[in-house]
Order: structure tokens, then C-alpha cells, then sequence
């Protein structure tokens, strides 16, 4: 009888702790990967995965933008973050959009990235 208590206070401790462990796991932000499939006309590379938080968004036309010279800085109203990220927009060259943000960025914060392509006209 006393065999069965004992089993049955380490089950129910193993089932406890078994419990905690899976209620503690780190929850780990699953980027979207839905890209409006209208733009790939237009959009010739971006990064889809995580990136550096210390790294710029480098966005690639297939077109060039007409009158763009390198290094020019670029609308602001072509990208939008949320949350809210300040930092400078420039054109790398006639068909690479760059944003620069202005500090590093905090680790492990998911950001939502719209680039406003038929603002461009290309």
C-alpha cells in the first residue's frame, strides 16, 4: 500500500514539473510571410526572414526609378513601420531603396514593413 502512494506522489510531482516546463517555453514571433504577390513585377528582392537589428532594409526594384541619382534621399511616405522606426530613406542607386534606421533596433520585436511601390510610377 505503501509502494502505491509513493508511486502515486512521483507521478503526480512528474506530471507537475512535466506541466511547468511546457508552459515555459519561449514563444518565438512567427513572421508573416504573406507578400502581395501583386508587386513581384515590381519588387525584385527583400528580406523575408529576420534580420540584424543593426542592419538596413535594402529593397531591390527590377526597374529603375527615373531621375534617381545615388545616394539621393528617398520619400519617406514610400515605407511604412510599425511600429514607428526613425531612420533616413535613400536610393543606393536608381533601383535599391535603402532605409537606414537611425539607432539599433531591439532584439526579438517583430515589425510590420509596407513599401508603397505604385507611389514610384516605374
Amino acid at each position: 500500500m505503501k509502494k502505491i502512494a509513493t508511486f502515486s506522489y512521483l507521478l503526480i510531482v512528474f506530471l507537475t514539473v512535466l506541466f511547468v516546463f511546457s508552459q515555459c517555453k519561449s514563444k518565438k514571433h512567427k513572421a508573416s510571410k504573406e507578400v502581395d504577390s501583386g508587386f513581384s513585377s515590381y519588387i525584385k528582392a527583400f528580406p523575408l526572414k529576420t534580420i540584424s537589428n543593426s542592419s538596413e532594409l535594402v529593397i531591390k526594384l527590377f526597374n529603375d526609378v527615373p531621375n534617381v541619382t545615388e545616394n539621393q534621399e528617398a520619400d519617406q511616405k514610400l515605407i511604412d513601420i510599425s511600429p514607428s522606426i526613425k531612420g533616413r530613406c535613400y536610393w543606393q542607386n536608381a533601383h535599391t531603396f535603402v532605409f537606414d534606421p537611425e539607432d539599433i533596433l531591439p532584439s526579438d520585436k517583430l515589425y510590420q514593413v509596407d513599401f508603397q511601390a505604385y507611389r514610384l510610377r516605374v
